[in-house]
């Protein structure tokens, strides 16, 4: 039973749909809140008994019930209601209506009435709407799935939560037909993809009365979402001629059992890390007031401030450091750790960190009211120079996302370079490709392509978000034409790339122009390696920094396909060792 309003919460219990040639009792899902319906199968025949439940106050006068497209109708009706009921035929055979004279439905159990289904030709269940009305208005929509007979069932069964979120059902298949069982369907109700498994193999063939232990299912952690989860099984049995049959089909459904849910995906992780912390500052103690803005007390943060030292909190809790000095410059350093609620950590790589430089001024510089992170500032780039000593990107950023009540016009001396080491190269297209990387993992608002040519102005080309560590230049104004990457910081602050000088001429090692090559480049979710050589060679992929990440082996014919959507965007360097030379290509990843 299926309730589709929020008035009733219907819960669908343990539903067979049984195996056609059967004859046992079959008993249909009963509700276990105040208003249900039941269908009471008898014995020998596709008979039913239906019976509702009426205890709390809706207003409903009338009870509908309507079989929905098949051609299988009512037959052998009997209406076993008293006096102040009256029964309408809505359409023949299919839609009956009952409606109390009296008001609202006298409230207890009740039995509507006996019915049987004529032209019942299939293993497929039959699904009856049941619609509670108010006069004209309906209160609530159930539906009964009928069937006869019985195949299998499961038993021993248990329902797990698993350290990545996801589900498992863990069950002992018994096999009650008359037939020999060789395989599982599974099958999810409409709209529902939350199942890895389409079918369940068995160890051998399952002879009638026989179990087989041992059986899983798994579902994924967008299950959470639900209050319970539901699938359907179907025995299947191969003929000789290679036709298969499925026997029946039961569905189950289970509430979702409270997990541990602290472990999401690394992924997770890495965002709600990089969604930084607030600060609030309490100038007539001298203190300020720190919080993550995404974690939770599923995580352990270590926020370290310079010369002050480190506290350790929950991720939903906020800790208050004292003693800071007027006018004085400090670097806030949060450090993360995700665990599980036994303590232990989530991932290999246990920590990540970010930080952010602050500027404690109370002599009027800042105003911590009018500091709004959400408030829209153009991204042109005028800098200026905060009574706190830092370098903004314009008036508005200073203003309105760091609180900054006077400013001069230009940077504060020269502002910050390098921390955002940028290569420019051109390609076989006369393109410029620029690449750049966050190695001290600042949280930016987003990255300000820029070019100029000459000494003259700079001209933003584009504006990048955080995550883009890459821009393609497709029509650039050679020759000395240069580039500069521009990163603003949450609170308006910028940091500035080296520059990127590009001639007329591509520069490129000997080893690069006929021993190989390498495609898309830069690339998204893979990588073509071909080199000019008919043997397997090993090739290493190295970070920007220097960090070897993987070592592999071409195919002998010196071809190889790397996949590199589980890298992040960035630069990268191939190399390898080709007759007795190095050979290396930089490569760039990016990822739409």
């Amino acid at each position: 039973m299926k309730s589709t309003t929020t008035s009733f919460q219907l819960r669908l219990c343990l539903l067979f749909l049984l195996f056609l040639s059967g004859g046992t009792h079959c008993v249909l899902p009963a509700q276990e809140l105040s208003n249900s319906v039941y269908a009471t199968a008898t014995e020998g025949d596709c008979c039913f008994q239906f019976d509702y439940t009426y205890n709390l106050p809706q207003g409903v006068t009338s009870i509908e019930t309507k079989l929905i497209g098949t051609d299988i109708t009512f037959s052998g009706i009997d209406y076993p209601l008293g006096s102040g009921w009256q029964q309408t035929v809505l359409q023949q055979q299919k839609r009956l209506r009952w409606t109390w004279q009296g008001g609202e439905l006298p409230p207890g159990d009740q039995n509507l009435f006996q019915f049987c289904l004529a032209g019942w030709n299939t293993t497929d269940s039959i699904s009856l709407a049941v619609v509670w009305r108010s006069g004209n208005n309906i209160v609530q929509r159930d539906t009964l799935q009928l069937a006869c007979g019985t195949c299998w069932q499961a038993a021993d069964y248990s329902f797990e939560c698993l350290p990545d979120s996801s589900y498992r059902y863990l069950f002992t298949f018994v096999n009650n037909s008359p037939f020999t069982v060789d395989q599982i369907q599974v099958r999810e109700p409409d709209g529902q993809d939350l199942v890895f498994e389409e079918t369940l193999s068995l160890s051998g063939s399952l002879p009638p009365g026989h179990s087989q232990s041992g059986l899983a299912l798994h579902f994924r952690a967008d299950a959470a979402s639900l209050e319970e989860i539901c699938f359907s099984l179907s025995p299947k049995r191969y003929l000789e001629t290679g036709i298969v049959v499925e026997c029946c089909t039961a569905t189950y459904c289970f509430p979702i059992p409270d997990c541990d849910h602290c472990c999401t995906a690394y992924e997770d992780f890495i965002i709600d890390t990089e969604q930084g912390f607030s600060l609030a500052i309490d100038c007539e103690n001298t203190q300020i007031r720190l919080q993550a803005n995404a974690l939770n007390d599923c995580d352990q943060v270590v926020f370290t401030l310079t010369g002050l030292g480190a506290g350790t909190v929950d991720g939903n809790e906020a800790i208050t450091f004292g003693g800071l000095a007027e006018d004085t410059e400090y670097e806030i350093c949060m450090t993360a750790t995700r665990r599980d609620r036994n303590g232990e950590n989530c991932y290999e790589t246990a920590s990540l960190t970010t930080c952010e430089t602050f500027y404690f001024d109370c002599d009027q510089c800042t105003n911590p009211d009018q500091i709004n992170w959400e408030d829209s500032c153009p991204n042109f780039v005028n800098l200026v120079c905060g009574c706190d000593g830092m370098t903004y990107l314009n008036a508005c950023a200073a203003l309105s996302w760091s609180g900054i009540q006077e400013w001069t016009n230009g940077p504060c001396g020269d502002p910050p370079v390098d921390s955002i080491p940028l290569i420019a190269e051109l390609n076989d297209d006369l393109q410029v490709q620029l690449s750049w990387t966050n190695p001290g993992m600042t949280d930016y608002r987003y990255f300000l392509v820029q070019r100029r040519v000459s000494n003259g102005p700079w001209l933003t080309l584009a504006e990048v978000s955080n995550a883009t560590f890459a821009y393609l230049d497709t029509a650039p104004l050679l020759p000395n034409v240069v580039y500069r990457i521009v990163g603003v910081t949450w609170p308006g602050k910028v940091v500035i790339s080296n520059l990127g000088v590009i001639g007329l001429v591509a520069t490129q090692s000997p080893s690069d122009s006929n021993d190989g090559k390498v495609w898309p480049n830069p690339a998204g979710d893979y990588l073509n390696i071909s080199l000019s050589l008919s043997q397997s060679i090993a090739l290493q992929l190295w970070t920007s920094q220097g960090k070897l990440l993987l070592q592999f082996q071409t195919d002998h014919n010196g071809f190889f396909q790397l996949s590199t959507a589980h890298l992040p965007a960035g630069c990268y360097l191939l190399t390898s060792n080709i007759a007795g030379h190095s050979w290396r290509k930089r490569v760039v990843v990016i990822h739409s």
